[in-house]
């Protein structure tokens, strides 16, 4: 196992059912395999909106998750 699959395991056991990500990261290939929704934007900052805008319409009970640039 490599640090991106260990990653994706953890956010997986830790309930995150979606990952807001710039293209090209290594997280998002290890997070689909273990069955978390990959969501690619343009841009760091419309996946920081929308990474804040789940976690404020779920009260804090959905998990998200942001991944950047490497």
């Amino acid at each position: 196992m490599n640090v991106a699959q260990v990653a994706a395991e953890i956010f997986k056991r830790e309930g995150v059912r979606h990952l807001f990500a710039y293209p090209l990261n290594a997280l998002t290939e290890s997070c689909a395999a273990v069955g978390i929704c990959p969501v690619i934007v343009r841009q760091e900052r419309a996946a920081g909106n929308i990474a804040d805008a789940v976690a404020r319409m779920s009260s804090g009970e959905h998990v998200p998750v942001l991944a950047g640039h490497h």
